[in-house]
C-alpha cells in the first residue's frame, strides 16, 4: 500500500513556492542590479565655455596736432567754450521747411546730415554756424563741404538766434555732396576764436 508524504498538499506548494523565490533571486528578477556611485568618488568639475569678449570700435588715433580733438560719433569733444556731440550722419530725403521750398539736393548729388549736440560753456551767447564757419564736412577723397547756406531755416535749429551761456541745444547741419562721396569726418568748432576763425584747431568726428 503507498504511503503518502507528510503535510498533504500544503506542503507541496510552499515547497514549490519556495523553490521559485529562491530561483527569482538568484537570477536577479531578470534585470541588472543598477550601479550605485560611490560616495567617496572623485567628480569631474562641470565645464563652461568662456563668454566671447564684447568687442568695441578702437579708440581713433590722434592726428598729431595738439589743437585738434579726435571723436567718434557719440562721444563729446570741446573745442573753446562748446562741447559738441554727433549723434549721427546719414543719408537725408528732402528737409521741409516753413513758408520756403524744402532743402534738396540737385540731380547727381545727395544730401546728407549732420544731428549735433552743442553745450556752450561761456558766460556770452554762442552760435558757431551763423554766417558760414563752425563745421565742415570732408569726404574720403579730401574734398571739404560747408552746411547749407540756409541752415537757418531747417525746423529746431538755433542758427543765427543764438545758444545762452550754460544752455544745450541740438542743430541739424544739412550738407549736400556728390552722389558716390563717402564721409571720412566732420569737423566742428568754435568760431568764436579770433586767432582760430577758420578752424585749425576743432573736433574732428569720424563716422
Amino acid at each position: 500500500m503507498e504511503r503518502r508524504a507528510r503535510g498533504g498538499p500544503r506542503a507541496g506548494a510552499a515547497a514549490a513556492a519556495a523553490a521559485v523565490i529562491a530561483a527569482l533571486a538568484a537570477a536577479g528578477c531578470g534585470g541588472e542590479e543598477a550601479a550605485v556611485p560611490d560616495a567617496g568618488a572623485a567628480t569631474a568639475p562641470a565645464t563652461t565655455a568662456p563668454a566671447a569678449p564684447a568687442t568695441t570700435a578702437p579708440d581713433p588715433a590722434p592726428t598729431g596736432d595738439p589743437r585738434v580733438v579726435t571723436r567718434r560719433v557719440g562721444a563729446p569733444g570741446r573745442d573753446g567754450a562748446i562741447t559738441f556731440t554727433v549723434r549721427r550722419i546719414a543719408a537725408s530725403a528732402p528737409i521741409r521747411v516753413p513758408f520756403a521750398a524744402p532743402l534738396r539736393a540737385p540731380a547727381g548729388r545727395r544730401l546728407l546730415v549732420a544731428v549735433v549736440d552743442l553745450r556752450n560753456h561761456s558766460g556770452a551767447v554762442a552760435d558757431p554756424f551763423c554766417g558760414g564757419g563752425g563745421a565742415r564736412l570732408v569726404d574720403r577723397r579730401g574734398r571739404e563741404y560747408e552746411p547749407h547756406r540756409r541752415v537757418y531755416v531747417v525746423p529746431g535749429n538755433r542758427t543765427c538766434t543764438g545758444i545762452r551761456r550754460g544752455r544745450t541745444v541740438t542743430e541739424t547741419l544739412p550738407f549736400v555732396v556728390p552722389a558716390g562721396a563717402r564721409v571720412a569726418e566732420l569737423r566742428l568748432w568754435d568760431n568764436r576764436q579770433t586767432a582760430d576763425f577758420l578752424g585749425e584747431g576743432h573736433v574732428r568726428v569720424l563716422p
